[in-house]
């Protein structure tokens, strides 16, 4: 039992790598998250919203020698920038020792690494446009007769901003998979609405037929006219018929043999594109 598992270990261990990353490539790639990590930690520190006057505003802050004097708001996303940055790098440090010490680390992982970061401050930005909207979490409330400023964002914790921040990009695809649950229960609809011409298309016409009448022998049929859509589906006397080929102003449509069995006779063919709109004419067998 025990070679067995050892057996399997040995050869998960040993599985090739189609694109494996070469040692400079990862080399560099270290050396960009040790220099990411203490830059992210030097802004957050230097950064950090700190009351003043009264609560009304934030400090301003110095960087690299630089002052600077952020409205509440602005000071504030900042901050949530930098955190939804340090959790989503903490997932690429993560991922990024783990495969290298694996051995398993693939060229083609690199950039998903390296974009892990934009993509946690984006979601960690959209959560808290969120959050201070009010969807999630009600905002908070300033009462005219304290005498303070109707601004509200000196009132906001930070440190739950920053923690929320920093989860939202640490665990990026959770955040989506809960906004996505979020906006299918705010615009749930119990049927899609149906609309028979939206944003004012015309509908698609026919104006002729190749050939022009239809015989025992004919095998395909191909239909002029204008405003075909791509994914339309066309019915010759009902049957369901896929085109082989579509183009705006034809469509190429194969017949089966019992569409042209009958003759003398005349066949109804409709042409129906995805957003609804449908055209009809009659083509003769001889």
């Amino acid at each position: 039992m025990s070679d067995t598992s050892q057996n399997s270990e040995s050869s998960r261990s040993h599985e090739t790598i189609v694109d494996p990353a070469p040692d400079t490539v990862i080399r560099r790639v270290g050396i960009y998250f040790i220099l990411l990590s203490v830059l992210l930690l030097y802004l957050l520190i230097t950064t950090w919203p700190v009351p003043d006057f009264g609560g009304t505003v934030f400090r301003p802050v110095n960087i690299f020698g630089f002052s600077h004097t952020w409205a509440p708001e602005r000071h504030l996303m900042f901050t949530v920038m930098v955190s939804g940055a340090m959790g989503s790098l903490a997932h690429s440090l993560t991922s990024f020792a783990d495969y290298v010490g694996n051995r398993k680390l693939g060229l083609s992982w690199i950039w998903f690494l390296i974009l892990r970061v934009p993509v946690g401050i984006a979601i960690a930005l959209l959560f808290y446009f969120i959050v201070r909207g009010g969807i999630l979490i009600p905002t908070v409330q300033v009462q005219p007769q304290t005498g303070l400023t109707p601004d509200t964002a000196t009132k906001i914790n930070p440190y739950a901003i920053a923690g929320f921040a920093a989860l939202a990009g640490m665990f990026s695809k959770q955040a989506t998979d809960k906004l996505a649950a979020l906006f299918d229960v705010v615009f749930a609809m119990k049927d899609p609405v149906q609309r028979t011409n939206g944003l004012n298309i015309k509908p698609p016409s026919i104006s002729s037929f190749d050939p022009a009448q239809l015989d025992k022998s004919s095998k395909t049929l191909t239909i002029y006219g204008q405003g075909f859509q791509e994914k339309c589906m066309a019915t010759v006397e009902g049957k369901e018929r896929k085109p082989s080929s579509v183009t705006d102003k034809k469509i190429v449509v194969p017949l089966d043999p019992g569409d042209v069995a009958v003759a003398p006779a005349t066949l109804k063919v409709v042409v129906k594109n995805q957003d609804g709109g449908v055209a009809e004419s009659s083509i003769k067998v001889v």
